[in-house]
């Protein structure tokens, strides 16, 4: 899985939705765009591993608003590009990611339990 770059914003076509986390368009690792609100989208695998969200319920995430003003404020530790919204359960970690940088990384995700450990500590 590659990492995010600058570069990857400027091939998202004008008008083409673009995810509120990473800034790309349409992404293999990061999934389908869903709708979060109008006019904004999210990536799906961008969204269930921010740290807050949760799903409930088959196919409705909770915690999403609060998840997006977080991420706005936070650079991602790979990249340095804002919208990281993965955050390691490893012990007094306070780094965040972009999905798609913490794949590349090689991180490990629990499904189970939604948690997500970054390889690099």
């Amino acid at each position: 899985a590659a990492a995010l770059s600058a570069a990857d914003a400027d091939e998202v076509p004008v008008g083409a939705p673009v995810c509120v986390f990473c800034a790309r368009g349409a992404h293999p690792v990061c999934g389908r765009l869903i709708p979060v609100s109008p006019g904004c989208w999210a990536h799906v695998n961008c969204a269930m591993w921010s740290s807050e969200v949760f799903e409930k319920e088959a196919g409705v995430l909770y915690n999403m608003p609060s998840a997006v003003r977080r991420s706005v404020k936070k650079r991602c530790a790979h990249c340095h590009l804002p919208g990281a919204s993965v955050g390691c359960f490893h012990k007094k970690c306070l780094a965040a990611y972009h999905f798609a940088c913490a794949r590349s990384l090689g991180c490990a995700y629990t499904p189970d339990d939604g948690s997500c450990i970054i390889l690099v500590h």
